[in-house]
């Protein structure tokens, strides 16, 4: 019975775990070509009514969209921003707000997606992943509500000191980065999957459920 169910599961979960490397693979290596090429500062344009709307600076597009690839450099622009005095820290508190669905997506394909449907089966694990997304939202709205409060309508530009700027594309560097962290998905999947296996073949959950 056991043994069954195991087979069942191993055999739902591996078509899960070959689609989720693969889109994984597939976008975090056009993500980087395309910040190669620049493209975070010409997509980042859509973004600026949102910023506009909290009340601030429209060039904070540039490292919300960095941020979806780099955190680092996100943190960089940000916090050389605030070391300059450019960007106040209730600025710099709302900016945070606003970009927990850019950021938090990558933490969320990279951490709590192959955890979540390795665990709770895709469908419930999607769902699961949604509701988190949505409680990143939920953030940005109150980053934008706040931001409406505590912040002035005074509008500035501000210069952005581009920690991508310049790079040229390595197609080399862009599939190690792919690589690196389709290896991250893939392990963290197969690990989850490994203690259900585990749990299963020796009657954990009959025993559970045997106590309800």
């Amino acid at each position: 019975m056991a043994s069954a169910l195991l087979s069942d599961i191993l055999l739902r979960y591996a078509s899960s775990l070959l689609f989720l490397l693969a889109t994984t693979f597939a976008g975090v290596f056009l993500a980087d070509i395309l910040f190669s090429l620049g493209f975070h500062r010409k997509i980042g344009r859509p973004l600026r009514p949102l910023l506009k709307s909290a009340r601030l600076p429209e060039e904070l597009s540039v490292p919300i969209i960095t941020g979806m690839i780099d955190s680092r450099a996100e943190h960089a622009i940000v916090s050389s921003l605030v070391r300059s005095e450019a960007l106040s820290h209730r600025e710099a508190v709302c900016y945070s707000l606003i970009s927990l669905p850019f950021g938090g997506s990558r933490l969320m394909i990279q951490y709590v997606l192959p955890v979540a449907i390795a665990g709770l089966g895709p469908v419930v694990g999607t769902i699961y992943v949604a509701l988190s997304i949505l409680g990143l939202f939920i953030g940005m709205i109150i980053g934008v509500i706040g931001g409406r409060i505590f912040l002035t309508e005074e509008r500035r530009k501000i210069t952005l000191e581009d920690e991508i700027q310049g790079r040229k594309v390595d197609i080399r560097r862009s599939l190690l980065k792919a690589v690196s962290m389709t290896k991250n998905v893939g392990v963290k999947y197969v690990i989850v999957v490994i203690i259900l296996s585990i749990l299963i073949y020796f009657g954990m959950f009959d025993y559970l459920k045997s106590l309800s």
